[in-house]
């Protein structure tokens, strides 16, 4: 029988709710996870005794229905699989080959931090558009206004200096990032 904690499942909950949908292929080959989990978390489909190569058909199944697929592994026979989903995620404590294999890397053996990693990344992804927003403002506007002479060329550099760490200390952010 599986035993889910509370942050687990809510965890769960959250991944489901930006995918739609939650499967499960389980590393272990016990019928075991063919029971119900005490605590409904959304995982629709359990799949057990699960061959590497059949785990990249599954992911390809997927894919061929218009689904966008992550997979999270930590060994070898996850590699095949992880080289065919959407995005490919490797526990830190994993296999070096699962690691290469991966789009980004949890430190640790945590597999609960994924919610937290896909946050991070969206808030990097909102980061970054900021900063290019920023920083074409900057380009289009402010430079040709120095070039016409009409702002002095000592305060367009000093304008450009403040502007470009205006961008770092944005940027910057993300290391105090909280979920």
């Amino acid at each position: 029988m599986i035993y889910l904690t509370y942050q687990l499942v809510n965890k769960i909950r959250f991944v489901r709710d930006q995918t739609c949908q939650t499967n499960r292929l389980p590393p272990c080959s016990t019928r075991s996870w063919t029971k119900k989990p005490r605590i409904p978390c959304g995982i629709e489909h359990i799949l057990f005794e699960v061959k590497p190569e059949e785990k990249a058909a599954q992911i390809t199944r997927l894919k061929c229905k218009g689904r966008r697929v992550a997979m999270v592994g930590d060994g070898i026979n996850d590699a095949p699989a992880m080289a065919e989903a959407d995005l490919a995620i490797a526990m830190g404590t994993g296999t070096d080959i699962a690691i290469e294999c991966a789009d980004a890397v949890l430190p640790g053996g945590r597999i609960g931090r994924v919610p937290q990693a896909l946050r991070l990344a969206g808030a990097a992804r909102r980061t970054v558009r900021q900063n290019l927003g920023w920083a074409l403002f900057y380009n289009l506007i402010c430079i040709p206004v120095a070039a016409c002479g009409i702002v002095n060329p000592s305060i367009a550099a000093a304008a450009m200096t403040l502007s470009s760490n205006g961008i770092l200390l944005h940027s910057l952010r993300l290391n105090h990032y909280e979920n």
